[in-house]
């Protein structure tokens, strides 16, 4: 199976003629970090023709999600190659890649990538794709799993039919300006999926305009100025500093409870599609100190001598669940 990555050209005129308008010029890459091997060659390739002679290159490499916002909070760049559609709808968002972008022959996407299956001598299975591979799974949990069915759930997948039974995305908090450590939640900001899960035919044959989704307190590690404002210039996956479990951790006890009510609320009130995914425990990135001790996971058990690790939201959770 192919996985799509999506390039984005933000000055394609300026790559078609660089050479033609001056004899030197300079673009600005900006891409994820898996095709760093690959574009190193093609730009030492296209350097060696005429079209190419007097080009130079900058390149940034990093996470996807984390290029997209650098471009969106104002880092230079003339093309830009982003591993989802969500990332590159980002852009669409803040009027940097046209809406249309998608709509050519050639579906906004100009090259794919190649997932690999490790599988035994001669792939005695026969497995095929990832299309074949869940619905292997699929059909032994009809016969052999204890309620006799298995859901799917990952980031947005979509190419008319969908692979998966739900979808699942970061909750992407946005900060109030002037209130330290607070956040809420919109429509719009960043790259969040609320209003913008795509539908299809499911797996199970019903087809949907949006698929049901979760959101949830995402871990993906690292922060930026712990404590301060992340989001100052623009948009950023990181809340205060954090990522977005680290963020939550890092709140009162009283109002991390309130939060939670919060959330649940909005998404029944704006995104009837959109689900609360409850933070059970979760791995913290520079989580809070404890002593001298810096917290390293979240735990959602309410805080007694028999779990000390407790953060206390579990009868908020199973309040909101009744």
């Amino acid at each position: 199976m192919s996985v799509l990555m999506v390039v984005t050209a933000l000055a394609a005129v300026v790559v078609g003629g660089a050479a033609g308008a001056r004899q030197e010029a300079r673009l600005n890459l900006v891409a994820y970090s898996t095709p760093k091997p690959v574009l190193s060659k093609i730009i030492s390739a296209y350097q060696s023709t005429p079209a190419g002679s007097g080009v130079s290159f900058t390149q940034s490499y990093g996470g996807s999600t984390a290029q997209a916002q650098s471009v969106v909070n104002g880092q230079p760049a003339d093309l830009v190659f982003l591993s989802t559609g969500s990332d590159v709808n980002l852009l669409v968002d803040h009027g940097l890649v046209d809406r249309n972008y998608d709509k050519q022959s050639y579906k906004g996407v100009a090259a794919n990538s190649v997932v690999v299956f490790a599988v035994r001598d001669g792939n005695p299975k026969k497995i095929r794709n990832w299309d074949d591979l869940l619905k292997r799974v699929r059909a032994y949990a009809t016969k052999k799993a204890r309620r006799h069915f298995v859901i799917f759930d990952a980031r947005p997948v979509v190419d008319g039919r969908l692979l998966l039974d739900f979808h699942s995305f970061p909750l992407r908090p946005k900060e109030v300006a002037g209130s330290p450590g607070k956040a809420v939640l919109e429509i719009g900001y960043s790259d969040g999926l609320y209003r913008r899960s795509k539908g299809g035919v499911t797996p199970s044959g019903w087809k949907c305009e949006h698929l049901p989704y979760l959101v949830e307190l995402d871990n993906f590690g690292g922060n930026r100025n712990a404590g301060q404002s992340s989001q100052a210039n623009g948009p950023s996956i990181f809340t205060w500093g954090y990522d977005e479990i680290t963020w939550f951790s890092h709140q009162p006890e009283p109002y991390r409870n309130e939060w939670l009510r919060y959330a649940w609320n909005w998404l029944k009130e704006n995104d009837r599609y959109g689900f609360l995914q409850m933070p059970g425990g979760r791995m913290l990135t520079n989580g809070p100190m404890e002593g001298e001790k810096r917290i390293t996971w979240y735990f959602a058990n309410t805080k007694s001598a028999a779990f000390p690790a407790g953060f206390s939201q579990e009868e908020t959770i199973k309040s909101i669940g009744r």
